[in-house]
């Protein structure tokens, strides 16, 4: 019983999501390291007007010839937790339609062909766009005859591929000094300089680091195709970046502050006379408890600040 609410449930979320944005809800595997989601989204009647299975051979199809420009083809499903990510939503997706799908973008040339349309947008726009995809975003039409269906799908892979490639994806090569640095972004990229990467157009966030080394965290603008070098010169790290300089120069300020109030109370105790002799004698004690407890301190923060100081030449 439980089983068929679920699915009733899952039925209805995608009834919901409207009918230009139904996709094939699939498992799908975490993308390779070094490679960019791209969510694959054809609509619901695509193999109906095309032929059975197009949506699936299409897809392997495009998987394959994408993963060598850097991208990571996935079915989107509304429960996958990458789509829901703030990367994930950063992500472009291709939505897949057949002329009358797109009422008053396509046409039907009278001789059995029809226009077959790719659309390109951000996962969070696609999401958004309830009534179909957004204008100005398609990336691709091509006539579709369904006498050659597989030179169709052979073409059209190809023409995904390539316009993908001159419009959407940069080369981005990156060197340091010293070599070795680890180069990483807050999605799956993540490579030692000198490297090489094919990502989409758009900003990359980067963080390098190596030991030794001060972390370094850069924006990279990729405006437009094309290719991009850069090159990022590390800093040493040096004895006052580490995470332990300012606890000991804390523990080292409390020493001298502990030693001053040894001072103090030593000095107080060595002017007390008869009068407090006569009128206080606890005072004698006092005083002096008081000065040797100042002296344990200022030697125990004394000690714990050099231990720390002299880590900070390690860590």
């Amino acid at each position: 019983m439980k089983q068929y609410y679920a699915m009733v449930i899952v039925f209805f979320g995608m009834l919901m999501s409207g009918p230009e944005t139904f996709c094939m809800d699939t498992t799908a595997s975490p993308c390779a390291a070094g490679t960019q989601a791209l969510w694959y989204c054809p609509h619901e009647k695509l193999d109906v007007k095309t032929y059975g299975g197009f949506s699936k051979e299409l897809f392997s199809d495009l998987a394959a010839q994408l993963a060598g420009i850097g991208y990571c083809l996935r079915y989107y499903s509304p429960g996958d937790s990458l789509a829901l990510s703030p990367k994930g939503r950063d992500n472009l997706c291709i939505q897949i339609h057949v002329n009358d799908s797109l009422a008053g973008r396509s046409f039907d040339n009278g001789n059995g062909e029809k226009n077959l349309i790719v659309d390109l947008c951000k996962m969070s726009e696609m999401t958004k766009a309830k009534n179909g995809p957004l204008p100005g975003r398609q990336l691709l039409s091509l006539l579709y005859d369904s006498d050659d269906p597989a030179s169709l799908r052979s073409v059209f892979v190809k023409k995904i591929v390539e316009n993908l490639r001159t419009q959407y994806i940069c080369n981005v090569s990156i060197t340091s000094e010293p070599s070795g640095v680890r180069v990483k972004t807050p999605g799956s990229l993540s490579d030692i300089t000198p490297l090489e990467w094919v990502v989409p157009v758009g900003s990359l966030h980067v963080r390098c680091s190596k030991n030794e080394y001060l972390n370094l965290d850069k924006d990279l603008v990729l405006s437009k195709p094309g290719a991009y070098s850069f090159f990022f010169q590390m800093k040493k790290k040096q004895f006052y970046n580490s995470g332990y300089f300012y606890p000991a120069l804390a523990l080292l300020a409390t020493s001298a502050l502990c030693y001053y109030c040894d001072n103090y109370y030593y000095n107080r105790y060595n002017q007390l006379g008869e009068f407090e002799l006569r009128n206080s004698p606890d005072s004698f004690g006092q005083t002096f408890q008081k000065a040797k407890n100042f002296e344990i301190a200022s030697i125990a923060s004394f000690a714990s600040g050099f231990c720390l100081f002299g880590l900070t030449f390690w860590f």
